[in-house]
């Protein structure tokens, strides 16, 4: 995964094979291009374990209070906006599973935002979180799942070119031909003129 700088010193772009696969912006980490809710939902929690066993304390929604990272596995349900489904550990949102918008620079597909509460060097502890939370989706195989990493078909073979006409007088030979085999043959006597 490379990290790009934003337009902002704390906007950063996540891209991965010339794909971006999220963003960065403070303390939010996003992932976007999920083909299915059931695919964000799972890379949510995903993302939210290996925080987890980096002993990382998320901060949370706005207005929602933070969740250790000890805390019990998230419970699933609906924010008020009925689209959005949250994350919850003990009562703090820590994840939110967005639908599809219709904003370019969110891409298609389902997204995901994470809240982390940043460290000392904000940047750098968000982006290594970022980091691990990626490399989490991909070794679930959640990246087959993405958008942008869709197998696309291969491109229909090109046709064979049609045959050249033969011409007169164009003899080609082919193998097991006979004239081929006498104008070749080295058994033939070879004599010194």
């Amino acid at each position: 995964m490379r990290i790009q700088q934003g337009l902002r010193p704390d906007q950063f772009t996540l891209v991965e094979h010339e794909s971006v696969i999220g963003r960065v912006d403070g303390a939010v980490v996003t992932f976007v291009g999920f083909r299915t809710q059931d695919a964000a939902v799972q890379a949510a929690d995903v993302a939210y374990a290996a925080l987890r066993r980096h002993g990382t304390v998320l901060a949370g929604a706005p207005g929602s209070p933070g969740a250790a990272a000890g805390s019990t596995r998230p419970n699933l349900s609906w924010l008020g906006d009925g689209e959005t489904l949250a994350l919850r550990v003990d009562g703090a949102v820590v994840a939110e599973v967005l639908p599809p918008s219709g904003w370019a620079t969110d891409g298609p597909g389902w997204r995901v935002e994470l809240h982390v509460a940043p460290g000392a060097a904000p940047e750098l502890f968000v982006l290594s979180r970022a980091r691990s939370m990626w490399r989490a989706i991909q070794g679930y195989g959640l990246v087959r799942r993405m958008c942008q990493f869709v197998e696309r078909p291969e491109p229909p073979a090109s046709p064979e070119p049609p045959a050249r006409p033969e011409r007169r007088g164009d003899w080609r030979p082919e193998r097991g031909d006979e004239r081929l085999d006498e104008r070749f043959d080295d058994r033939l006597p070879v004599t010194a003129g």
